[in-house]
């Protein structure tokens, strides 16, 4: 015989709006692997380090640039966001 707290705990997880937008914008995106050399990674992990900004928006900002440079559509107008 199952108790009811086993059968709760069987119950699908209700999940809140914000985890349920993460999840979907997180299937969105896609992983892109890059080859740096060490020297290289130590230095824009210190610099993100120093500046308190993530990895990921050096990048992004280097990319910004970049497609600045060919005339392309910026991050923000890509996706939406900053």
């Amino acid at each position: 015989m199952t108790s009811i707290k086993d059968a709760v705990a069987k119950l699908p997880q209700r999940l809140v709006k914000a985890e349920i937008e993460q999840a979907i914008e997180e299937k969105a995106k896609v992983r892109q692997t890059l080859y740096l050399p060490a020297p290289v990674h130590d230095q824009i992990r210190d610099a993100a380090h120093a500046k308190r900004v993530s990895q990921q928006k050096i990048f992004q900002a280097a990319l910004d640039l970049w497609f600045e440079a060919e005339g392309l559509k910026s991050w923000a107008e890509l996706t939406g966001k900053e």
